[in-house]
């Protein structure tokens, strides 16, 4: 008997729901990785409306009770995707804070080694993430596979800034599985983090609009300098006005003194 397609998940979905495993074996590793759990998050939404879709029998008549899938207002999808992305946001930099609290980073990659201070300054770099990228959406249409793509020259700036990307070049000549893996984290947490909010606030574009060159440039260029500026700079903002009120006091190894 030949079965439908529209009714199993396909063999790409399915691959896709073997990678959210991936993020697991690196929480349970020594030391623990625990940030890359955003993306089996990901994954798990992603998949939701396929794995949880109603299958509906061809010769069953409609009801009047079965509603139809009304896509939500402007404002709530707005709302969604700046509560989804600022969430999410803070949920990365909790898991990131854990795993550098195991590893006894005396570097951490993080807005502030202390929680407190981290998810404070977090707060107003992922809002200025979410303004940013609802500027965009007003000028452009993007898939999903732009908001990862966008995301992870985002994450490559930004560790360009902290200093640690030769670091990453380096280690991707001396210990290349290492250097992949490191690349990989940082193309699916930075990615999963503002797919999510795509996803909740209904803004990917299904098929991905051709747009001649210099257009395509343009969009690029312009979203790569708000993603990467405007939560810099609210973040930048929220630690001179977090200073005198001791929420972003002088940063501390994270082993002595974790929360505050």
């Amino acid at each position: 008997m030949k079965q439908n397609p529209d009714e199993n998940i396909s063999k790409r979905q399915q691959l896709l729901a073997a990678s959210a495993l991936v993020p697991v074996l690196g929480a349970l590793s020594r030391p623990t990785s625990l940030q890359a759990l955003i993306y089996s998050l990901f994954v798990c939404a992603y998949l939701a409306p396929v794995i949880f879709k109603k299958k509906k029998k061809t010769d069953e008549l409609p009801t009047s009770d079965e509603k139809e899938n009304i896509p939500p207002t402007k404002a709530v999808a707005t709302t969604n995707f700046f509560m989804v992305l600022i969430g999410s946001g803070l949920v990365s930099e909790c898991l990131a804070w854990v795993s550098e609290l195991f590893a006894v980073n005396p570097n951490p990659g993080l807005l502030h080694p202390q929680l407190f201070a981290d998810l404070y300054l977090g707060l107003f770099y992922y809002l200025g993430l979410a303004v940013a990228w609802l500027i965009l959406t007003r000028a452009f249409q993007f898939t999903l596979k732009e908001v990862f793509f966008l995301s992870f020259l985002c994450a490559l700036i930004t560790q360009a800034k902290l200093g640690t990307l030769n670091t990453l070049c380096e280690r991707l000549v001396v210990d290349p599985v290492a250097g992949v893996l490191t690349v990989a984290s940082l193309l699916v947490v930075s990615g999963s983090i503002t797919s999510l909010a795509f996803l909740a606030g209904h803004k990917a574009s299904k098929q991905e609009k051709k747009l001649q060159f210099t257009r395509l440039s343009t969009k690029y260029l312009l979203s790569l300098v708000l993603i990467v500026v405007l939560p810099e700079l609210l973040a930048f903002a929220a630690g001179l006005a977090g200073k005198p009120l001791g929420l972003c006091p002088d940063k501390k190894p994270i082993w002595e003194a974790p929360l505050i």
